[in-house]
């Protein structure tokens, strides 16, 4: 009987074997419900671990059992998704990509569809609410006077960053350098550039430095307000910048940032709380480990 009841636990076969379906292999069980192979190794690739490093496959692991508690728990809570929540994230996330097809493209690559998604996003809307209800609503109010002293240890997460406002003009791949040096000259000379084959943005909006591409924002960081920075080669052709303006780094006033900072606090209450309960419930959870190399 345990041995058939070990068999089982390690394959967990999706449709028929006898029809030449998939059997798939089950690397662990949260009590009773499978962790497969495949979930382990997505789990590894969404880390951006490795699959070769050992503690990159057990910490994967780990996730997994942490999740599939969380899941159980949303069960027992009554919580479930509903198909217009799943329907809403899937449309977030197809917008992401170019176009539909694309989208399809990328599931293919993953060995992957569309009904994989919605499962998983499924789960993680159902993990939401069992945070928000068992976990987030028991946190009492954060007070000004803990927001506060998070804001005096943390004074430097809360700078705003150099910013800078910039006009660039765009010369098509194929057009060639010495176009480029040519609209660079006519730009610092205060020339219009319009019989020249280059396409000029203008724009009021001040970009974070540090969140411009690493070549561009070194070429910002050169110039001084009114400088035009040499020709910039990118995949799609030449860049010529225009420093218009710039804003130093500034420390942000603890009023600008005090409810900011309740929210951080919150959150990391609520994931500290989850931890613990998750941690907890290890220890009396059903939970075998059937690969060797996870143990």
């Amino acid at each position: 009987m345990r041995r058939a009841l070990v068999i089982t636990l390690m394959l967990l076969i999706v449709g028929s074997p006898l029809k030449g379906e998939i059997i798939e292999k089950v690397v662990a069980a949260v009590n009773g419900e499978a962790i497969t192979l495949t979930a382990l190794r997505d789990e590894v690739e969404s880390m951006g671990g490795s699959w070769d490093l050992p503690q990159a496959r057990r910490k994967a692991l780990e996730n997994l059992i942490g999740r599939k508690l969380l899941l159980q728990e949303a069960r027992r809570y009554g919580i479930f998704a509903l198909e217009s929540e799943v329907k809403a994230e899937m449309n977030k996330i197809v917008s992401g990509f170019v176009s539909e097809r694309a989208f399809n493209e990328e599931l293919k690559r993953r060995g992957m569809t569309r009904r994989d998604i919605e499962e998983e996003i499924r789960q993680r809307v159902m993990i939401y609410k069992l945070i928000r209800r068992k976990f987030e609503n028991s946190i009492p109010p954060i007070s000004d006077a803990e927001a506060a002293e998070y804001y005096r240890r943390n004074k430097e997460k809360f700078i705003d960053p150099e910013r800078a406002r910039i006009e660039q003009a765009i010369i098509p791949k194929g057009q060639g350098r010495d176009l480029a040096l040519k609209v660079a000259d006519k730009l610092r000379g205060g020339e219009e550039i319009k019989d020249l084959k280059a396409i000029l943005t203008r724009s009021s909006v001040y970009t974070p430095v540090d969140k411009l591409p690493s070549d561009i924002a070194e070429a910002v960081r050169k110039l001084k307000v009114g400088e035009v920075s040499d020709p910039i080669e990118t995949p799609a052709g030449y860049l010529v910048l225009k420093l218009v303006d710039r804003k130093p780094p500034r420390q942000k006033s603890f009023d600008e940032v005090k409810s900011e900072i309740k929210l951080l606090i919150r959150k990391e209450k609520t994931q500290r709380a989850v931890t613990e309960w998750i941690n907890r419930q290890k220890t009396s959870a059903d939970i075998r480990i059937l690969d060797p190399s996870l143990r």
